[in-house]
């Protein structure tokens, strides 16, 4: 395989191929979800967030992660709500709380 100035790769053939550059590597640390505490010290659905994060841990033990993270991102708005969440669709409002979180949610009140 011969390399010419053009930016072309020639084979045993003589076909040429355009040089394929090699992707560029991320600089970035990868981030994590965490699970952080709350702003205040009051959790007014610790037993939401309880469930919710027996949840997580199982998503994430499946390496579902990015339902792990959804549930992370769903724990910490309800740690950090000061009032008790009563239904699922309550929830909804909340940052990180869609359809399916909010019927999980729902469930667990039932």
């Amino acid at each position: 395989v011969s390399t010419q100035s053009t930016g072309f790769t020639s084979d045993k053939n003589g076909m040429q191929n355009r040089k394929r550059k090699a992707p560029k590597e991320s600089k970035q640390p990868t981030k994590k979800a965490k699970i952080e505490p709350p702003t205040s010290n009051v959790n007014h659905n610790e037993n939401l967030t309880r469930l919710l994060e027996e949840l997580a841990v199982i998503e994430k033990n499946k390496g579902e992660h990015h339902r792990y993270k959804a549930y992370v991102v769903a724990v910490n708005s309800l740690k950090a709500h000061p009032t008790q969440i009563r239904s699922g669709n309550e929830a909804k409002v909340l940052k990180g709380i869609g359809p399916k979180i909010s019927k999980k949610i729902q469930e667990i009140l039932d």
